[in-house]
């Protein structure tokens, strides 16, 4: 806006919201109107601009324009459909020029922008619930093949250990081996939350044995510990068991991407991504082990792309 000729009031100001008001009540605005709504924005912004250089608060109007703005954001795609049909939002800004403060020019980016970030934080929810699943499935074995009162026993023994109360969670396990008392997965998680407690190690021993015999390779047992221990957040055990597991059975694809979620958590990324790389190449005949390696892979990569 040419400030010369007079000079530029809070009037006239708000004068210009107004009309950015008015205009925003036309159903078809952003069908027919967008490049003249934003050229109105554009002024609005010069005339902030004016208006605070010399001192004036502009901190009422500012909260008059936010519900606008949050509308411009919210119907960005929308702008920039009705744009197209006066050439691209890209052209455009190439033609007008415009200041990275007026970021209404740049709602093209700002979509790629937030598009990207949203798929990134997908892709660190899923893999996390995949990880915690993974070791849901090794703790509890196939699914399907325990009744619902031994898989009932065994997480909550799992929730009352995270939530410290442990004798409980032992009495739980004790239920679930009155259901199934030959399958280790009762046995392996004694052996976890008897690390707990103080002066209890000879039980632990003794949990951690039964368990490992019930298992068809020590490896499972080792690859399931380091699960169970990453999940509580002992990290240095899970590395242990981990590695464990990997000298026993090094082409382990499901070992390889339990250590790497291990490294992951400890913040040694690049430690992570050669794991998670180790487990996407061995785990071709393990689809579900190579779905989430996948997943696991792209998100510590910082990738945009699926399994």
């Amino acid at each position: 806006m040419d400030a010369t000729e007079r000079r530029i009031t809070p009037d006239d100001l708000r004068a210009l919201i107004s009309r950015a008001e008015s205009m925003m009540a036309d159903i078809h605005l952003w069908e027919l109107q967008p490049r003249e709504f934003l050229q109105i924005r554009d002024q609005i912004e010069d005339t902030f601009d004016n208006l605070a250089d010399r001192g004036i608060d502009v901190r009422p109007e500012r909260n008059r324009m936010r519900p606008i703005d949050i509308a411009i954001k919210g119907r960005g795609r929308d702008i920039i459909r009705g744009l197209a049909r006066q050439g691209s939002i890209a052209g455009l800004r190439g033609q007008l020029k415009p200041s990275q403060s007026h970021w209404w020019w740049y709602l093209d980016l700002i979509l790629q922008q937030e598009g990207r970030r949203r798929l990134l934080r997908t892709l660190r929810i899923m893999s996390v619930v995949l990880l915690i699943m993974l070791s849901g499935i090794l703790i509890l074995g196939r699914i399907g093949r325990k009744s619902a009162a031994y898989n009932a026993h065994i997480r909550g023994a799992q929730d009352l250990h995270r939530e410290g109360k442990l004798e409980e969670a032992l009495a739980e396990l004790e239920k679930a081996r009155q259901v199934d008392p030959d399958d280790p997965a009762s046995y392996l998680l004694e052996g976890v939350i008897l690390g707990d407690i103080e002066g209890r190690e000879a039980e632990q021993k003794q949990a951690f044995e039964k368990a490992k015999g019930q298992y068809k390779e020590a490896s499972e047992f080792y690859v399931t510990l380091a699960a169970v221990y990453w999940q509580v957040q002992k990290l240095d055990l899970a590395l242990e068991s981990a590695k464990e597991a990997l000298e026993m059975s090094p082409k382990s694809a499901t070992a390889h991407f339990v250590l790497g979620n291990i490294y992951a958590s400890q913040g040694d990324k690049e430690k992570a991504i050669e794991e998670m790389q180790l487990a996407v190449q061995l785990s071709e005949d393990n689809p579900q082990i190579q779905v989430v390696a996948k997943i696991r892979l792209a998100e510590l990569q910082g990738l945009p792309v699926g399994p």
